[in-house]
Order: C-alpha cells, then structure tokens, then sequence
C-alpha cells in the first residue's frame, strides 16, 4: 500500500543568496518516493501596482541537492504566475535520499516563495 505525501511550504527572502532552500523532504530509509508534481510560485510581498514585470529569480528543482533536475526563471507582476512540472512517470527517489526546491532571487526585495510538492511512498 502506497503512503501520500503532500508538502507545501513557504520562504519570504530579502537577499539574492543563491540556492535558498524553500522546501527539502528526506526520503523515510526503506521506502521509495514517486514524486508525481512540484509547483513553485513567487510574487512581490509588495507589488508595484503597475502592470510592468518585475523579474523575481529563478527556482529549481534539486535530486540530489545541488542537482538541478529543472530550473524555471520568475518573472510576473501584480498576478503571479506559478510554475511547475507533473510527471507523467513519476521520478523515483531512494530511502535516505534528499528532494528540495531552492531559489536564487533576482533582487534584494522581499519576495514569498510557495512550492508545493506532492508524490507516495512504497
């Protein structure tokens, strides 16, 4: 029997450090993840109130860490936009194992990061 897994979570960041990790699950040791989808959206914690874009960075999808497996640049304004990727064949993971979505924002504004990831365990 497969176990869910969803996981959301939320970074508000005010530098341009690169790789700010957003969301990092570890695989339970003697289970596999299928990791089914990701989503990752950002927007301005203050938006301009004008319809020019404003870049916000980009995001990744990292297995291992430090592994990119996909990258996305951010751009949006008042409306953000989310991001993502649904696997038609999930991506498999190993106990012990470590998936995260990191970020590299474009700017020193305060931009909130929301990722949502979702898969099962067997």
């Amino acid at each position: 029997m497969a176990d869910c897994v969803l996981l959301t979570n939320l970074l508000v960041t005010t530098s341009t450090v690169a790789d700010q990790v957003v969301l990092t699950y570890t695989v339970p040791v003697g289970k596999t993840f299928s990791l089914d989808y990701f989503y990752v959206m950002c927007r301005s914690t203050a938006p301009p109130g004008n319809p020019n874009p404003v870049v916000f960075g980009e995001a990744s999808l990292e297995h291992p860490p430090g592994t990119k497996l996909w990258t996305v640049d951010l751009v949006g304004n008042v409306a953000p936009r989310e991001h993502g990727l649904t696997f038609p064949i999930p991506h498999q993971i190993p106990g012990g194992e470590v998936v995260r979505i990191v970020c590299t924002p474009a700017a020193a504004t305060s931009f909130r990061w929301r990722v949502n990831l979702g898969g099962f365990l067997t």
